[in-house]
């Protein structure tokens, strides 16, 4: 995004991090990842028919078969984990096992009691082992060796199998024997007998692809990929398109539209270029996800819709995106699909709405939603308070609903505001989207939120002053900053009330920034009026409240520590407030003269020895010009109070009428090469004769040069 708007936000929100050049990596809330839909619909289509299947699905269909009240973790020991002598035991009455974990399992039990189930186990677990120990580098088959005979005996069993409970199982064993004898006809023909009467279960799916493989075996290619895409087996259907050197999409979509991998592969590399900015093959990828979405041969086409959306908008078509957003809005899909549809659709209606008196209004009404998706969901976060403010500071991904927050507003809505000159309104909605997620966490036993106490904490505060909604309240016009201020203390419409619900409402912070910006506009008296309904004890939530920031007096020419720190910033604009106005009214040309150098002493020291009076940071970046000429904000504050404060100098010096004030205001300022010059007669001059380094002070001027 290189728009102008872009350009102007960039300035404003993601200023430099407060007193540290050694913070960890920070990011732009528009890097906040927002397309969903290559994890979340792995779910989608007929259960257990992704290639890979897992044990949920095996023990869950033996919970079903034996009826028992063992647990999934019980099924799944004697399943999975037992051996075949183990199994046998079983079917003895009163026998032990080798495994006391066995003995005491509770599925175990419903075996011993189910005759049939532990046959048909037994079996499995026979098959098992003779097909694994023909498969050892060190196995050299025979007509009559003892493995064959196994497999011979198993492949026969299975298919003498009369009953119905287990003929899924039975079948998958009998086709798993007659592959592994590489009986291929065999294990073809013995499916087409059986499979009409088969249940339509996760083992009768296992067993087809073996019924597939059989076919791969004879040369019959096509008819095998399209029984592996019945039988959900993707990584068979992707090891034939590398032979055959097909593109996995295609390879997967030809023969298994439904597969969870399908989508999982495309989003994947939708999130890869979501990442890096890889444009490469987009254009091709989003045709392929607008054909999958049109031929009709998927349950979800609002995710196929929703992804070509997704590739417009990296893409930089925003306005098709839109468009085709909108198919993916009308289409089928699941929950997760639509809801990620959803969030996509603010952010563009933010991007592309064009502004009006109604543009946060409309906003807000599209957010209530996104904002009810965070409250909702509140529990998939884990509430670790530090680390969530880190977190929010550098925009780390922390939480998909906050993140889509403050991706929309920082990355769309600010940014139009701001260009159209709603700074204020834009603060209202940074306000919310740097404060929602902690005003929900939990209270203490006194009812005080968390994020209260945090804030009350002396010394530091490392949330208020790195979001975004300071560095926006100290960057912007500051008469839109009032008038922000002016509605959260005096919320007019539902839009106010509603973002200052979700904010941080205490009028203390804000008007404490106004006051600060007052003084660095040297404006003090209206510097003095803000800071004056600010609490004493706020400044000890300051990120400037330690020492070395609030410690020097700023009325000193010589750096001198002030033993009264309270109320450090309203007590100077008071006090330069009180200059100005006395300055103006003194006749006593030597006195006017001495009250203008304390004035410029105040003005220096501002921006140099008690620069926290002026700013909420000072790194070594903001004290030089960058490498490509830009002067950093706080370099052009302090170029232009230091050229007031010298210039309020001279004219102290030019309206002081005797010799003495003139020299004892040139002493004070250490220019000593001046003082002996032109006033040596002087006490301030034989005071520097007999305290002043001959060589340093009188040919250095150390504050000023006449």
């Amino acid at each position: 995004m290189k728009s102008t708007v872009f350009l102007l936000c960039s300035f404003l929100l993601f200023l430099p991090l407060p007193l540290s050049a050694c913070w960890p990596p920070t990011y732009e809330p528009q890097e906040y990842l927002m397309y969903l839909g290559c994890y979340e619909t792995a779910g989608i289509g007929p259960e257990g028919r992704g290639y890979n299947y897992d044990s949920d699905a095996n023990c869950n269909l033996w919970k079903q078969q034996t009826r028992t009240s063992a647990t999934l973790g019980d099924i799944y020991r004697v399943v999975y984990k037992a051996s075949v002598e183990d199994v046998a035991s079983l079917l003895k009455p009163k026998s032990t096992t080798s495994s006391k974990q066995i003995d005491t399992n509770a599925f175990a039990r419903t075996l011993r009691s189910d005759p049939e189930a532990a046959q048909m186990l037994l079996l499995a677990k026979q098959c098992e082992l003779a097909r694994e120990r023909m498969a050892s580098p060190w196995y050299y088959p025979s007509k009559r060796d003892s493995l064959r005979l196994s497999l011979e005996q198993i492949a026969l069993d299975a298919q003498n199998y009369q009953g119905t409970r287990f003929k899924s199982r039975y079948a998958l064993q009998a086709e798993r024997a007659l592959l592994s004898l590489r009986r291929y006809d065999e294990c073809i023909n013995y499916w087409n007998s059986v499979k009409r009467s088969l249940p339509d279960d996760a083992i009768a799916r296992m067993a087809l692809r073996y019924v597939a493989g059989a076919y791969y075996n004879i040369g019959e290619t096509e008819t095998a990929k399209q029984l592996y895409g019945q039988a959900g087996d993707v990584e068979s259907l992707l090891n034939i398109a590398r032979k055959e050197g097909v593109g996995t999409i295609d390879a997967i979509y030809a023969h298994y539209p439904e597969a969870p991998e399908l989508r999982s592969r495309m989003g994947g590399s939708i999130r890869w270029s979501e990442v890096h900015g890889d444009s490469d093959g987009l254009p091709s990828e989003r045709e392929e996800c607008l054909k999958i979405a049109q031929e009709g041969r998927v349950s979800d086409p609002a995710f196929w819709y929703y992804s070509a959306a997704f590739i417009d908008y990296l893409l930089g078509d925003h306005s098709r995106a839109s468009k085709t957003l909108a198919l993916a809005e009308k289409a089928q899909g699941n929950a997760n699909v639509h809801e990620s549809i959803r969030v996509f659709r603010i952010y563009l209606n933010a991007l592309l709405t064009p502004y009006s008196s109604h543009y946060a209004s409309d906003m807000v009404v599209q957010l209530r939603w996104l904002d009810r998706q965070i409250v909702n969901h509140l529990s998939e976060l884990k509430r670790d308070g530090d680390r969530i403010i880190w977190d929010l500071n550098d925009n780390c991904s922390q939480y998909y609903w906050n993140d889509m927050m403050r991706k929309i507003v920082y990355g769309a809505i600010c940014p139009k505001l701001i260009a159209n000159g709603r700074e204020d309104q834009a603060l209202a909605f940074a306000n919310m989207a740097d404060n929602r997620l902690l005003s929900l966490f939990d209270r203490d036993e006194n009812g005080t939120p968390w994020i209260d106490r945090y804030r009350k904490a002396p010394g530091f505060n490392s949330h208020d002053y790195r979001g975004i909604s300071f560095k926006m309240a100290d960057t912007v016009r500051i008469e839109r900053l009032i008038a922000y201020v002016r509605t959260l203390e005096h919320p007019k419409t539902e839009v106010d009330r509603f973002l200052r619900e979700r904010g941080y409402a205490n009028p203390a912070f804000f008007r404490e920034i106004i006051g600060t910006r007052m003084i660095r506009e040297m404006r003090y008296e209206e510097a003095a009026r803000w800071l004056a309904s600010v609490p004493s004890s706020f400044q000890r939530g300051l990120n400037t409240y330690r020492d070395g920031f609030f410690k020097y007096d700023p009325f000193s020419i010589e750096r001198r520590d002030l033993r009264n720190k309270a109320d450090y910033k309203y007590s100077f604009a008071r006090e330069m407030a009180s200059l100005e106005k006395v300055i103006a009214s003194t006749i006593d040309y030597d006195r006017k003269a001495q009250l203008m150098v304390k004035m410029a002493t105040g003005m220096k020291n501002s921006v140099t020895d008690s620069w926290a009076l002026s700013f909420y940071r000072k790194n070594c970046e903001d004290t030089e010009p960058a490498a490509d000429g830009t002067i950093p904000m706080f370099l052009k504050t302090q170029n232009r109070v230091l050229a007031k404060a010298f210039t309020l100098f001279d004219e102290a010096l030019s309206t002081a009428e005797t010799a003495e004030t003139k020299a004892d205001i040139l002493l004070a300022y250490g220019n000593i090469k001046t003082l002996m010059n032109l006033y040596p007669e002087t006490a301030s001059a034989a005071y520097a004769k007999s305290h002043c380094d001959t060589y340093f002070d009188y040919h250095l001027d150390r504050y000023y040069k006449q």
